[in-house]
């Protein structure tokens, strides 16, 4: 999503509501470190959602080659590495 306005919005109109308990959001929206604050907050007092920030560095053709850079933060070492990592390298 395509700034910290619009991600905060659908996140509270729409997954927020619709989120499992003990859910795992990745974003890989380049939004403020504020607005990755609130979320992760929100959801995860909402359920127990894990917020994990990815924002995705590359250009459309360099996601199709796998060359994207993905720094990957927040939650748990152990759901970085295990279930949020396994998912990204598919795409990096």
């Amino acid at each position: 999503l395509p700034n910290d306005s619009i991600l905060s919005n659908v996140v509270e109109s729409e997954i927020y509501r619709h989120q499992p308990p003990d859910a795992i959001h990745i974003s890989c929206s380049t939004v403020s470190p504020d607005t990755s604050a609130f979320l992760a907050r929100l959801q995860h007092d909402h359920n127990g959602t894990q917020y994990v920030a990815a924002p995705v560095f590359a250009r459309p053709d360099g996601m199709m080659r796998g060359q994207a850079t993905i720094p990957i933060s927040g939650a748990s070492h152990t759901i970085r590495e295990q279930l949020v990592k396994p998912i990204l390298s598919l795409t990096s």
